[in-house]
């Protein structure tokens, strides 16, 4: 929390200094995407204790979605927004934050993977770790081969065989 902190107040004093502009904090849609993050990840936690239709959690699902969208209203109308929505409609951006977060989901996914492996499987954190390894070794051999290709052909080729084998791997798992 303190580190937290002391990025938040340092950071428009230092980007004043590297850029030589004003740095402007959005506090608001801060404040917003916090609070719906925050509001979803709460539901989505009780939910087991709770079950999905507990008036409370359902609460907590509608009061992130009011917050997602009023984030979405309020940056819209920023002169210096948190997420610039201009961004989306250029497709290259747009196609790139997509396969990120499709590769980010499922890396994070691997982690409760490993852990149904161990509760529910039974098996030890060496076990575990070593079922892993299929989707994650790779990666150490195919990062250099892959910024080969990028060279050679362009993004599209490495992003497509690199997504592939990522769903490969996931299946294998």
């Amino acid at each position: 929390i303190i580190s937290t902190a002391v990025v938040v107040l340092c950071t428009p004093k230092i980007l004043r200094s590297i850029h030589k502009i004003p740095a402007y904090i959005d506090w608001i849609g801060f404040i917003l995407s916090a609070a719906a993050i925050f509001c979803i990840t709460f539901a989505l936690m009780q939910t087991g204790q709770w079950g999905w239709t507990n008036k409370t959690n359902l609460l907590m699902f509608a009061l992130g979605a009011i917050c997602i969208y009023a984030f979405y209203k309020f940056e819209k109308k920023q002169k210096h927004p948190l997420v610039d929505f201009n961004l989306f409609k250029d497709p290259g951006f747009l196609n790139g934050s997509l396969i990120l977060l499709l590769i980010q989901t499922n890396f994070i996914a691997r982690i409760f993977i490993i852990i149904y492996f161990q509760t529910v499987l039974g098996y030890s954190v060496l076990m575990a770790g070593v079922l892993s390894l299929p989707g994650t070794v790779p990666v150490l051999f195919a990062a250099p081969f892959g910024g080969y290709l990028r060279d050679k052909y362009g993004p599209q080729l490495p992003v497509v065989i690199g997504s592939l084998l990522i769903a490969i791997s996931s299946l294998w798992i």
